[in-house]
């Protein structure tokens, strides 16, 4: 470590690596299931990983124990939907103590019976469910690619405790990964 670099805590708690992760900006998504008697579920998760390409797997990590991480679970699916820019009132009701958080959006079952916030939501991917681990306080789940579906629009992102948009993101050209000027 430099010598400029200050120490935080000798011992490590939750609280130090939240602090410490917040300096790290990630895209917003809601990951969304349903539960054994039809119900939609879903929770903001800023925990997205592409995992491999061969075979399209994707990582996300739910709270143990919420209803969100039990649908999932039980329905052996789920449903990653990447919040549009404009979005940020859908994230704080999926990260928030709403009762019924899906009465506050737009959203519909796909053809796969999965919920999918079509209002606020500009991607979409629909996974099965590979494994699901419990670590700490959270679950690892690894999810099979199955249906993405894509349209035009920026990102939603979260970083020092706060949303924020990234639009050259979606506008800078994929052939050379440069944004316009």
């Amino acid at each position: 470590m430099s010598d400029t670099a200050a120490e935080v805590a000798k011992q490590v708690t939750g609280q130090h690596l939240r602090g410490w992760m917040c300096q790290y900006p990630t895209g917003v998504a809601v990951v969304t299931g349903v539960d054994k008697l039809g119900v939609p579920h879903g929770m903001t998760c800023t925990s997205l990983v592409s995992v491999t390409l061969s075979p399209p797997v994707l990582m996300v990590c739910l709270h143990t124990g919420a209803e969100t991480e039990s649908a999932v679970v039980w329905g052996r699916a789920f449903a990653v939907n990447l919040l549009k820019a404009e979005s940020r009132s859908a994230a704080r009701i999926f990260s928030g103590p709403v009762a019924d958080r899906f009465a506050e959006v737009e959203w519909k079952l796909t053809d796969d019976g999965l919920p999918w916030l079509y209002g606020d939501s500009f991607a979409l991917a629909e996974c099965r469910l590979i494994e699901a681990r419990p670590v700490g306080d959270h679950t690892v789940v690894l999810g099979s690619v199955e249906r993405l579906l894509a349209n035009p629009g920026d990102p939603l992102m979260y970083g020092r405790r706060t949303y924020a948009t990234w639009h050259d993101l979606s506008r800078a050209d994929p052939r050379t990964r440069k944004a316009p000027k």
